[in-house]
C-alpha cells in the first residue's frame, strides 16, 4: 500500500507531466487531442470528465472539472497553466525543506550542522517566497 508521501508525490509527478504536456502545446493541439483520445479509455476519471469537459466547452462541465481538480490538490481559481505551475513550485519548495530538515536532524559535527542549516534555511526561504507571491497573486 502506498503511503500519504507517494500519493502526493505521484500527483505532484504527474501535475510535472501536465506542464511538460502544456508547455510543448501547439495551436489545436486541444482539438487533436480531444478528437483522437477515448475519455472512456481514460484510466483516471478525473482526466476522463476533463477531456469530456475540454471537448464540450460547457461551462457547467468546467466547473465541475475545476471542481474535481481542487479535491486532488490544483485549486485553479482562473488560469490552469498558473495553477498547476504554483502547486509544482511550492510542492518541490516543501519537498526540498522535509529533505533538508531531515539531514539537519541526523548532522554530526560543527561544518556538517552547519551546512545543514544553510539549506534549511536556503529551502525554508525559497518555500516563504513562492507562498508570499502565491498570496500576493490571490
Amino acid at each position: 500500500m502506498r503511503t500519504p508521501k507517494q500519493m502526493r508525490d505521484s500527483r505532484l509527478y504527474h501535475l510535472e507531466l501536465i506542464a511538460l504536456g502544456v508547455a510543448l502545446a501547439q495551436t489545436g493541439d486541444r482539438e487533436k487531442i480531444t478528437d483522437a483520445i477515448d475519455p472512456e479509455s481514460i484510466q483516471s476519471e478525473i482526466v476522463a470528465s476533463g477531456l469530456r469537459a475540454v471537448a464540450s466547452k460547457d461551462a457547467a462541465d468546467i466547473r465541475v472539472m475545476l471542481k474535481n481538480l481542487k479535491c486532488i490538490g490544483l485549486d485553479v481559481e482562473g488560469n490552469v497553466i498558473d495553477a498547476v505551475v504554483e502547486k509544482i513550485n511550492v510542492s518541490n519548495a516543501q519537498r526540498r525543506l522535509e529533505d533538508a530538515l531531515a539531514t539537519a536532524s541526523s548532522a554530526r559535527g560543527g561544518e556538517e550542522i552547519k551546512k545543514a542549516v544553510e539549506r534549511v534555511t536556503r529551502s525554508w526561504d525559497s518555500l516563504a517566497s513562492l507562498t508570499i507571491a502565491a498570496g500576493e497573486t490571490k
